[in-house]
């Protein structure tokens, strides 16, 4: 079963009780955000959308926690090797993931791609952390200052699909197999 189809269904869903429940009188300031859990194959993913609809979806932030023990990748070879494989088979977010930071004991890291060439000049973020959680956010920088802005991911329904299935795949009892 392709997990990013479940996601997306109840996402869906969400929405479209929303819409007979308030019968449009939402203002921007009273939207909601629509979050959806799901445990999967020992992993709970929690993710946080703005807004979804036929073609995408507005990702404000994606959570992950490895909720089996088993699955934790406690020891650093373990950390490293789901590292590596974050950075090679994530490409399709402006770009590859790299490694930018990892502690001493090998079991907290953050990953960014490559700041993007136009206006905007955004980035996606993965921390992981203590080898059982990850968490996926957008960031913009912010003019000539070293500042950066969370902000939302627009990606298409086949884009979050791929991502999710991934991300669980990787964290998943298929994670620590070398």
């Amino acid at each position: 079963m392709r997990y990013g189809d479940q996601l997306i269904d109840a996402l869906r869903g969400q929405k479209e009780l929303e819409k007979q429940t308030v019968l449009g009188f939402i203002t921007m300031k009273e939207k909601r955000r629509f979050v959806e859990e799901l445990l999967a194959e020992g992993v709970r993913l929690r993710v946080c959308v703005d807004d979804i609809d036929q073609y995408g979806l507005l990702l404000v932030d994606l959570d992950l926690e490895v909720t089996e023990e088993r699955f934790a990748g406690r020891d650093a070879a373990d950390f490293q090797y789901r590292v590596k494989r974050v950075c090679e088979e994530i490409p399709y977010l402006d770009g590859n993931f790299q490694l930018v930071e990892m502690d001493r004991k090998g079991l907290h890291a953050v990953l960014r791609t490559e700041p993007t060439k136009d206006i905007e000049k955004s980035y996606y973020e993965l921390e992981i952390i203590d080898g059982r959680e990850a968490r996926l956010r957008r960031f913009t920088l912010s003019g000539d200052v070293p500042r950066r802005n969370a902000s939302v991911a627009v990606l298409s329904t086949d884009t979050f699909r791929r991502l999710t299935d991934r991300l669980i795949e990787i964290f998943g009892p298929a994670g620590p197999i070398r």
